[in-house]
This record gives structure tokens, C-alpha cells and sequence, in this order.
């Protein structure tokens, strides 16, 4: 399987070639995320966030219902409160990585039993 960066038909890039390859590695991301530097981190939020949009982005597919959607909103949000590119509505970074990383697991889940 071809995990670099690949052009699709449009004008966006995809990052892996299925879902579970995708989550895999944005549960490597998170797992790091919280021993790395300035430098590395903002380039792992990069990641997580390019990740998060390619699985939005199900081009070819059947639409995205709405569970998935709404927990990949979720992730979004617990990515960016982490990095404090949002509210963290009092919550400390560590913990909205848990949550990330438990939005991860059900998306994972909910994919497997999507079809």
C-alpha cells in the first residue's frame, strides 16, 4: 500500500489509503504529541488536522452519516483545544488528547461497521 502523499482527481491530497490506516496514525501522532517540542508539535497538529479532513472527505464514497460526522467534529475540536487553537473549556491539554484519542477508537468502530 502507497502511504505518501498521492494527487487525487481533485485538488486535494490523501494522506493513507483506508480509514483504519489513516486513525492508526493519527493515534501515533497524539501518542507523541505530548513529549515533543514547539517545532515538532505544531507540525504534528498539522498532521492531525490534514488527517482529520481527508476522513471527512470521502470522495468516490457513500456519503458520511451523521454519527460519524458529528465525531469527527469532536476530534476536531479535542485536536484544536490541545494545540489552543480553541476554547479548552477548562480542560488541561492531557485530557483532550484522552478524548481524541477515544474519538479514535469509536470512529474506528463506527467505520469497521459502516457497511
Amino acid at each position: 500500500m502507497d502511504n505518501v502523499w498521492r494527487e487525487s482527481t481533485g485538488s486535494r491530497f490523501h494522506f493513507m489509503n483506508t480509514q483504519e490506516i489513516a486513525l492508526k496514525k493519527l493515534r501515533e501522532i497524539i501518542h507523541k504529541w505530548e513529549h515533543m517540542d514547539s517545532q515538532h508539535s505544531n507540525g504534528a497538529y498539522a498532521a492531525a488536522k490534514a488527517i482529520v479532513l481527508d476522513l471527512s472527505q470521502q470522495d468516490g464514497e457513500e456519503p458520511l452519516d451523521g454519527e460519524i460526522v458529528d465525531k469527527l467534529n469532536t476530534l476536531n475540536w479535542h485536536i484544536n483545544a490541545a494545540f489552543g487553537a480553541d476554547d479548552d473549556n477548562g480542560h488541561p491539554r492531557d485530557q483532550h488528547l484522552l478524548w481524541a484519542l477515544d474519538a479514535i477508537d469509536t470512529l474506528s468502530h463506527m467505520f469497521r461497521h459502516r457497511h
